[in-house]
């Protein structure tokens, strides 16, 4: 049986290879060269939904599928694999809360981590911070 994207998934794809496009693929090299941490395309795009996208929409996420959460990260990694993965790890430990955290870890947590990206990614930035001083 074939597999085909839905016209949703279609469109999310195409969304987000043009967000690629036009703000990350043009100033990528910039940041690699001068080893500069991507907090204002982070930003940009949780202003998109692009950060945790499968994160409840109760919770300040897009409430993405599976499906359509991979074909962000593609897209984000296509556009350049440094900022993408920057973007993409902004949301590590937002499964975890999803499946196991309790109700005020979530409303605490998930709206922060997919809005203003200062959760997880604020302490993966001063790590970075740190590593290159």
């Amino acid at each position: 049986m074939p597999f085909q994207l839905t016209a949703e998934q279609q469109a999310i794809r195409d969304a987000v290879r043009a967000f690629g496009e036009s703000e990350i693929r043009p100033v990528a090299a910039e940041y690699e060269a001068e080893q500069r941490y991507p907090a204002d395309l982070i930003a940009d795009a949780a202003d998109l939904d692009l950060v945790a996208p499968h994160v409840p929409e109760a919770y300040g996420g897009a409430g993405m599928d599976p499906i359509s959460t991979i074909i962000v990260t593609e897209e984000l990694w296509r556009a350049d694999p440094g900022v993408g993965g920057s973007i993409s790890a902004a949301d590590f430990g937002t499964g975890m809360l999803v499946e196991y955290g309790d109700e005020r870890q979530c409303e605490e947590w998930l709206p922060r981590i997919t809005t203003l990206y200062d959760g997880t990614s604020e302490i993966q930035k001063n790590i970075i911070a740190d590593q290159l001083r």
